[in-house]
């Protein structure tokens, strides 16, 4: 549902960033019997973060609505993929004189990704809790229907209250 890059040219902006997923919401996903013990952890994350799954002859289904699309991005995904730039950036940036850019990459990913994934759970573990416990987390959702009119943005992409 999303990842985080170490370089992006996007015009004005240049560096790492962050790229969410389109999700479509009110659809099932499937997923495969055969679940490695990641997508076992990542299949008990979608439940907790509210969405309904359902145990099927060859797999499961994940049914998706907007609230659980929100929970996955905002509070679960965006604060993991954050994880991997302070990885990135706290474990991978030494300085070097020859060939930092060379260096960085060699460094970064010279780690086991198993380190790299639980480095980034771990600190959207800690964010979440954190947060949550000042009440900060989770925030409702907020439509603002003028104001995405003035951004140039079609109200109707937000507007989950109609059926």
């Amino acid at each position: 549902m999303g990842r985080f890059v170490y370089y992006a040219d996007l015009g004005r902006y240049s560096g790492p960033a962050i790229y969410l997923e389109a999700m479509q919401i009110n659809r099932i996903i499937k997923w495969d019997n055969k679940l490695n013990p990641y997508q076992k952890k990542e299949l008990n994350s979608l439940e907790t973060d509210g969405h309904i799954i359902k145990k099927i002859k060859k797999g499961y289904d994940v049914c998706t609505n907007p609230e659980t699309v929100r929970n996955t991005q905002l509070f679960r995904t965006i604060p993991h993929e954050v994880g991997h730039a302070v990885d990135y950036l706290k474990n991978s940036l030494k300085p070097s004189i020859e060939a930092e850019d060379e260096y960085i990459t060699n460094a970064y990913n010279s780690k086991p990704s198993l380190d790299k994934e639980e480095f980034a759970h771990r600190y959207a573990r800690e964010f979440f809790s954190k947060w949550s416990t000042w009440g900060s987390l989770p925030f409702k959702r907020i439509y603002n229907e003028n104001k995405l009119k003035e951004m140039g943005v079609d109200p109707e992409w937000f507007n989950f209250n109609k059926e």
